[in-house]
């Protein structure tokens, strides 16, 4: 999600993570149950409702656009690399 964030303007980071810290806390046994209740949300779109509802936010029109908008030569991001594209005939036995 770092290619949405900017310098001056506020960013998105995952609120949940997957690992666990102390090795007293079974890594073994929770990161892969965490990794299934995650993956349970996802399937289920239900990231907005309880239990896993978050606090809501609201997006000014720059940061909106941030997040529509993919980056190209004017708006670039160290993330996403750029790619030229190639021009090519079309098949010889196309149909028209």
């Amino acid at each position: 999600m770092k290619q949405y964030n900017s310098a001056n303007l506020n960013g998105f980071k995952p609120v949940n993570t997957t690992s666990v810290d102390y090795f007293w806390q079974f890594k073994k046994i929770r990161e892969p149950k965490m990794k299934a209740v995650m993956l349970d949300a996802f399937r289920q779109r239900s990231y907005f409702y309880w239990p896993y509802e978050r606090k809501s936010f609201v997006l000014n029109t720059e940061e909106l656009a941030t997040i529509y908008h993919f980056p190209g030569k004017v708006a670039e991001t160290p993330t996403f690399g750029r790619v030229e594209a190639k021009k090519s005939e079309p098949p010889a036995g196309l149909p028209i």
